[in-house]
C-alpha cells in the first residue's frame, strides 16, 4: 500500500500527547551591551495536540497545540574588561543564570508517512514568565515565539525548533549594570562577552530600571508521543 492511501487503521491511532525534553542553544542582548551566547541550558516541554478532524487521505490531520508546561535554563558565561589605569586592565568574570517558564498554543499540521512513522511542524505563540541571575535578580513578561519540526517512529523521536522574542524584566538590584555613583564608572573601558568585544562608557542606572531584553535561540530535543 503506497503512504497517499493508507487506510485509518493503517494510518494508525494519533499520538496526541507529547513530552519534549532537550538542549538549548540561545542568544541574549540587551541595549547597546554585546550579543551573549549560551554556553549550557536545557528544557523541558510537555502538551497536547488537538486533531481538528479525521485524517485525509488516510494520512493528513490538522491541530492545535496546546503545552502546558514550558521550562527552559540558559546559562551565560561573561568576561568583563575594563581599564583600571593607563598601565593595566582588570577582569570580572561572572555567569548569568535565565530560566522562562511558560505555556505554547498554536497551530499544527501532523502526516503520517506510514502506520509508525509521523512527522509533525507547528508554529505557536509561547508567552513565558522569564528570570534571570546573576548578582542580581531580574523578572518580567517574555513574548515569544516558537516554531519547529519533529520526527516519531513509534513513540520515540527527534524534534529541533527556533524561538525568538523579548522580554522587559524589572530589576530588583542591579548589581553588574550598577556603579557606584562614583567617578571609575564613567570611565572608558572594554566590555567582552562571548567572544566579542564592546568599547563603551559604563553609566549608572536606578533601581528597578526595566531592562528590554532579546532572547532568540535553538532547542534540540528527544519527542516522546503518547
Amino acid at each position: 500500500t503506497s503512504a497517499s492511501a493508507l487506510t485509518p487503521e493503517e494510518c494508525g491511532a494519533p499520538r496526541a500527547k507529547f513530552t519534549n525534553i532537550g538542549f538549548v542553544y540561545s542568544h541574549l542582548g540587551m541595549g547597546e551591551y554585546p550579543k551573549l551566547h549560551s554556553d549550557f541550558g536545557v528544557n523541558l516541554t510537555k502538551g497536547r495536540t488537538y486533531y481538528l478532524h479525521r485524517p485525509i487521505a488516510g494520512m493528513l490531520r490538522f491541530g492545535i497545540d496546546a503545552v502546558w508546561t514550558d521550562l527552559n535554563y540558559a546559562n551565560y558565561k561573561v568576561n568583563e574588561y575594563y581599564t583600571v589605569d593607563m598601565s593595566s586592565d582588570y577582569m570580572n568574570s561572572f555567569c548569568i543564570h535565565e530560566m522562562g517558564v511558560g505555556v505554547q498554543v498554536g497551530p499544527s499540521v501532523t502526516v503520517n508517512l506510514f502506520k509508525r512513522l509521523q512527522a509533525s511542524a507547528y508554529f505557536r505563540y509561547n508567552p513565558s514568565l522569564y528570570c534571570m541571575y546573576s548578582d542580581d535578580f531580574s523578572a518580567g513578561f517574555g513574548n515569544m515565539f516558537t516554531g519547529g519540526f519533529s520526527l516519531n517512529y513509534g513513540v520515540f523521536g527527534l524534534g529541533v525548533e527556533t524561538r525568538f522574542g523579548q522580554s522587559k524584566m524589572k530589576v530588583l538590584d542591579l548589581g553588574w549594570f550598577q556603579g557606584d555613583g562614583g567617578d571609575d564608572d564613567y570611565d572608558e573601558g572594554m566590555y567582552y562577552a562571548g567572544g566579542q568585544g564592546y568599547d563603551g562608557t559604563y553609566a549608572e542606572q536606578k533601581t528597578s530600571d526595566k531592562i528590554t531584553s532579546k532572547l532568540s535561540g535553538v532547542r534540540a530535543y528527544i519527542c516522546l508521543r503518547f
